[in-house]
């Protein structure tokens, strides 16, 4: 029984140090394969991510998730939803200073919560209502939900703070708004 407890523990671990490392990547802030560091040697890797969240500390770090909520999100959608409790406080973990907003799209926004600091209550309230419905059209809003995160007061962007908007959805804007 002791065994099996420490192998779900330890398969537990890794998969926690997997995700945190994909996000660190995403947000372009993980040792390249290039740099040598082995992302399944968790001691390199969680020393690497502690020095990246350290320098982040200082600055701090906002981060707005556009994420796409048609029908054809649903898969990835879904997924989100649940691992929401751990993958927002797992961030700040990760990132000390780091603040989390998101807005949902599909033709237009739909709905948008601002940054949330230590408290991810707001945020995975908005994610948990949300629902992969409609779309069925080539194009989606992006456009929108960009414009939407950098709208002169919806997000407070610290000035001295890294800043990333993620988008997470699977088709482009209008063709006329790509001009």
């Amino acid at each position: 029984v002791m065994s099996k407890r420490r192998g779900t523990m330890k398969a537990a671990c890794a998969g926690m140090l997997a995700m945190v490392a994909g996000v660190a990547c995403v947000l372009g802030m993980t040792p390249r394969l290039s740099s040598g560091v082995d992302l399944r040697d968790s001691n390199t890797a969680t020393k690497n991510l502690n020095a990246e969240g350290a320098k982040v500390a200082e600055k701090g770090m906002d981060i707005v998730l556009l994420i796409d909520v048609t029908r054809s999100m649903e898969g990835v959608l879904e997924p989100l939803q649940r691992d929401s409790l751990w993958l927002f406080p797992a961030i700040r973990w990760t990132f000390p200073g780091a603040r989390i907003g998101i807005v949902l799209y599909r033709d237009g926004v739909e709905a948008a919560e601002g940054f949330a600091g230590t408290d991810s209550k707001d945020l995975e309230r908005v994610l948990r209502d949300a629902r992969a419905e409609g779309g069925g059209d080539v194009t989606e809003g992006v456009h929108r939900a960009i414009e939407e995160a950098l709208a002169l007061g919806r997000f407070p962007w610290r000035p001295s703070a890294e800043k990333h908007i993620i988008v997470i959805g699977d088709a482009p804007p209008p063709y006329a708004e790509l001009a």
